[in-house]
């Protein structure tokens, strides 16, 4: 990892303070049903980025026990003083295909695309409290991006991307498998209003060209804020 520049390192101290002190009216409400990780002591820090559209620095830090994020807004004159905050959604994004008959190494054997994460029908499932309990059906996944910060949209694109290099391989999955794109999102109650879910022509005409269904699961934390 590349160590922060001068100004980086600025942003990420001013981000820090308003994370602890809450200046803001904003991060108050944020903050008043939810809770930064801290690491070492201080406010953890998963992402920091400059926002060319707005010319402000976003510092993202993760929300205590929920796929959330607190992002602060610094101003990219002082690169300290915190401009506004809110909370933003986790996501995840991934192409999965499922079987009851096939082995997870013949689902491997169908397509170019190396599986992030997979196993096979009556392998023993990791970490579980039973250490005798076993997997009920195949899996093979793929999800390139990982990192919950990373917008829905963003992450959507770059795997139907990823999966048109072996359009073939998808289609012969999504014939012997259940195999479709499963969608995660995770937001805050806050307001009330909740982000709708927008799929462009061109995300649609790659879903039907790879034989493909599209998935959406949505939960929602906390409560209004008044």
């Amino acid at each position: 990892m590349s160590t922060p520049s001068y100004k980086e390192q600025s942003v990420a101290k001013g981000a820090r303070i308003e994370a602890s002190k809450k200046f803001l009216s904003s991060t108050r409400k944020c903050l008043t049903q939810l809770e930064v990780i801290q690491e070492n002591q201080v406010p953890k820090i998963s992402h920091l980025t400059f926002d060319d559209d707005e010319q402000l620095f976003k510092v993202f830090f993760p929300i205590k026990d929920h796929h959330l994020y607190l992002v602060i807004c610094i101003d990219s004159v002082s690169c300290s003083r915190p401009k506004w905050s809110y909370i933003q959604q986790g996501n995840g994004v991934l192409f999965a295909a499922a079987s009851d008959t096939l082995t997870f190494e013949e689902l491997q054997a169908m397509t170019s695309i190396k599986a992030t994460e997979g196993w096979s029908k009556g392998q023993l499932k990791k970490n579980s409290s039973n250490q005798n309990e076993v997997h009920r059906y195949s899996s093979f996944t793929f999800e390139p991006i990982r990192e919950g910060f990373v917008y829905m949209t963003e992450k959507l694109t770059t795997l139907l991307d990823m999966l048109e290099a072996d359009i073939e391989g998808v289609r012969r999955l999504a014939e012997v498998a259940n195999a479709g794109i499963q969608v995660y999102t995770y937001d805050f109650a806050e307001y009330g209003n909740l982000p709708g879910v927008h799929l462009s022509k061109e995300v649609i005409r790659k879903l039907g060209n790879m034989h493909l269904d599209i998935d959406f699961e949505m939960y929602v934390n906390g409560n209004l804020l008044k």
